[in-house]
């Protein structure tokens, strides 16, 4: 389950609209229909809040279920490999300008 639809179960099995649940949670309505939506998400204070707010883990909360924990874990190897790439890029470039200031001299 996403964040998105995890926020919009709790919310419902409280009856709440999103007008209600914006003012316990001092923001606008919109935000919460857009974090509902998955448009975007709240802060990571915010995510905090709506966990104690409603007595429910954050692990709960943010990853819902395995299919979320596993999606997460692999968005996180992708970001590492990306960066890895970067770096390795980066490297290459300086030690191939290393080499050419060696060849000149």
């Amino acid at each position: 389950m996403d964040f998105n639809n995890q926020l919009k179960r709790i919310r419902e099995s409280n009856g709440l609209t999103q007008e209600q649940l914006s003012k316990i949670l001092n923001v606008s309505r919109q935000s919460i229909s857009s974090w509902e939506v998955g448009r975007n998400f709240p802060d990571l204070e915010m995510i905090v809040i709506i966990s104690k707010e409603f007595n429910i883990s954050l692990d709960q909360l943010i990853m819902g279920d395995k299919n979320m924990e596993k999606k997460l874990i692999e968005d996180g190897n992708k970001t590492k490999k990306a960066r890895m790439n970067i770096i390795s890029g980066i490297l290459f470039l300086i030690g191939g300008s290393l080499f050419d200031v060696i060849l000149k001299s």
